[in-house]
């Protein structure tokens, strides 16, 4: 298309003496800009869906009674020198940990008036822990209504039938509630607690990375693209079906609204690392508007500068045609 005939299409889009028309241009431009502004909305709110799971995921909060049981256990344990411990001290670190947190939940769930397996306190009393972590015989005394002990308990968070059997024959006349494994083969020797060791070592392992998580893997956890970007690709490509854009239009489209989510992804998970938690929400949708704001400047500038340089080019032709023509004179 030559120069002269862009003009003659522009000049015939565009006729000055029509405001009709021109309100028109002027109406369906805006239409653009309000959908683009709720296109802007919708991709954002998407993304982020894409961060809350994790943002209120209760899987990084730690039982109270679990952080007590790991400080009182290991008190010079330090999460942040877990890569410093053998596999021998993990595992005692661990197992500790693992026995005091069963005789915590026991404990909570007896004085709770909930029944713990076999286990049910009578109205009144009450169960009571041992003051040392290394007391004999016992660790779980059971009070009556005036106060009196009524009963003792063993309480054992452990995989080994012989520790068991051990414990028995060193103190006979004090019954013991494990754990349901240990429980399952001990044939009646045991009271059955109905808490499972599998989940006790799944809730210590979790809430160790917990108390020292690492700040790239907190970005990763939150940083979910997959899910804005998959839903771009199916609204473009819906567009493109029922003919609304052309392919082209559709992968321009798709690749500006793929960097606005990848920002506001990112963004989110930043914050979420770094222990803003749900604040992580708000600044994904601040970053995805402030990355709107920088491309329409962006863009502006860009559509300014090309303006001003095809209209320099332009007038530069129109003056060489003057020139050519036997003109004297460069107008300014």
């Amino acid at each position: 298309m030559t120069k002269e005939s862009k003009l003659s299409y522009l000049r015939e889009k565009y006729p000055s003496g029509n405001n009709g028309e021109s309100l028109f241009a002027f109406r369906d431009a805006f239409k653009r800009y309000v959908v683009s502004k709720k296109q802007s909305l919708i991709d954002l709110t998407v993304v982020a869906a894409s961060i809350s799971p994790q943002v209120f995921s209760d899987t990084a909060d730690i039982d109270p009674l679990l952080e007590l049981a790991i400080h009182e256990t290991n008190p010079n344990f330090e999460p942040s020198r877990i890569f410093d411990f053998t596999d021998e001290e993990m595992t005692g670190i661990l197992n500790s940990a693992k026995g005091k947190y069963f005789e915590y939940l026991v404990t909570d769930r007896l004085n709770a008036g909930k029944q713990v397996g076999d286990v049910i306190l009578p109205e009144g009393y009450e169960a009571v822990m041992a003051d040392s972590i290394n007391q004999p015989g016992w660790d779980l005394k059971i009070l009556d209504a005036q106060g009196n002990v009524s009963d003792y308990l063993q309480l054992k968070a452990t995989n080994s039938i012989g520790y068991i059997r051990d414990t028995l024959e060193k103190y006979p006349d004090i019954e013991i509630l494990a754990t349901d494994e240990i429980a399952d083969r001990a044939n009646g020797l045991v009271l059955d607690s109905d808490i499972t060791e599998e989940s006790l070592n799944e809730q210590i392992s979790t809430a160790i990375d917990a108390l020292d998580p690492s700040l790239a893997d907190d970005f990763l956890s939150a940083f979910n693209p997959l899910l804005p970007l998959v839903f771009i690709v199916a609204t473009e490509g819906y567009r493109v079906s029922v003919g609304k854009y052309s392919l082209n239009e559709a992968i321009e489209s798709t690749r500006y609204r793929a960097e606005r989510s990848m920002v506001a992804t990112g963004i989110g998970a930043v914050v979420y690392a770094i222990g803003g938690g749900w604040l992580a929400l708000p600044a994904s949708f601040i970053s995805g508007s402030v990355y709107n704001h920088y491309r329409e400047l962006s863009l502006s500038a860009y559509s300014f500068s090309e303006s001003t340089s095809r209209l320099k080019k332009y007038r530069l032709h129109q003056q060489q045609r003057i020139f050519d023509e036997g003109g004297y004179g460069l107008a300014f």
